[in-house]
């Protein structure tokens, strides 16, 4: 088989200088000579190199590393390696360009990669879009770093957190920064409707409150929201696929809010309405930038003899009704 019987030592390389690497064979017949880079592709940008020269022109950074002579002929073949080190500045490469979050309060993740001879001195994160440095544990932000890598880290992303981030890593040679974008996914059109914005009903009846969804993913945010007389309070029912209250109280222990599972409507039911269910309802979806308010209104009836009087004339023929028998009975006294 053949022999190696010289190849350039191993050196310390200068940026922007050329430099040969040799390699001679031995062998019977005359051995062949090709160049190759382990893992990678020479400077020239092929893959091998044939001849026992191979020229490294104005030397950077990424000409760094081992190269290998392989001599071959039709007894075998032998190899045989060179390494090249240098000082350069960093060489920082990122894990995504783009990191995207699907809902608000997401966590997310940036990362560089970096290498550098002599060793990083300093490493900086920055919003790009204001210059400012970027603080750990401010809003939920941490920064983790090893010898090869730094980490940005949000536990839970704000809408103030989208743009461009920079890690800048220095050393005795230079500072390389790389950008990284964080960014919501893009949204889809999305609205809601009341399926009836005006309900009438009598007392004990049950009914369904349905609000129509178009276009909503796991990041909405959506509830229905019971509003008292005056408008002024108001009582979360449900929120999201939780029902919060349902509608019962010391003297009515049962259960009278039920909500109903459905991928395009968001729907309670009202099992046994009463008074305490009269007026606005609302339906409240929202993204975290907007939020959308649907209403519905509860009128409640009631059967007076033989006629059907809404909730709101019955407290007035009530009253009026009181008044009668009141001067009846004081009449018999006088």
């Amino acid at each position: 088989p053949p022999e190696i019987d010289f190849i350039t030592y191993d050196f310390f390389a200068h940026e922007n200088t050329t430099y040969e690497l040799k390699c001679t064979a031995i062998g019977s017949p005359k051995p062949s000579i090709v160049w190759s880079r382990p893992g990678d592709m020479l400077p020239s940008g092929e893959y091998l190199s044939h001849g026992s020269i191979l020229e490294l022109v104005n030397m950077s950074s990424s000409h760094r590393g081992v190269y290998q002579c392989a001599a071959s002929n039709t007894e075998g073949s032998v190899q045989a390696t060179v390494e090249i080190t240098m000082d350069y500045k960093p060489d920082v490469v990122v894990d995504h360009e783009v990191v995207t979050v699907s809902c608000l309060h997401d966590s997310a993740l940036l990362v560089c990669f970096y290498q550098a001879s002599p060793n990083v001195t300093e490493i900086v994160w920055t919003n790009a879009t204001d210059g400012s440095t970027v603080n750990e544990l401010e809003n939920g932000v941490t920064i983790e770093t090893t010898s090869q890598e730094t980490r940005l880290s949000f536990s839970h992303v704000n809408m103030y957190d989208f743009g461009e981030y920079q890690c800048e890593i220095s050393n005795l040679k230079g500072i390389t920064s790389k950008t990284i974008r964080l960014e919501q996914h893009e949204e889809m059109q999305w609205d809601i409707s009341p399926f009836d914005s005006n309900i009438t009903a009598y007392i004990g009846d049950n009914i369904t409150l349905v609000c129509n969804t178009v276009g909503l993913t796991e990041c909405h945010e959506m509830s229905w929201i019971k509003k008292n007389s005056y408008g002024t309070n108001e009582t979360t029912i449900a929120r999201n696929k939780q029902l919060v209250s349902d509608g019962s109280d010391d003297d009515d222990s049962q259960a009278r809010y039920h909500l109903v599972p459905n991928t395009i409507q968001y729907t309670v039911e009202i099992h046994g309405v009463d008074v305490r269910d009269e007026g606005q309802w609302e339906c409240r979806v929202g993204d975290g930038y907007t939020q959308q308010t649907e209403i519905v209104w509860i009128s409640l009836k009631y059967i007076e003899g033989n006629s059907i009087t809404s909730t709101v004339i019955s407290s007035t023929v009530t009253m009026a009704t009181l008044f009668v028998l009141s001067l009846i009975i004081l009449s018999k006294f006088i």
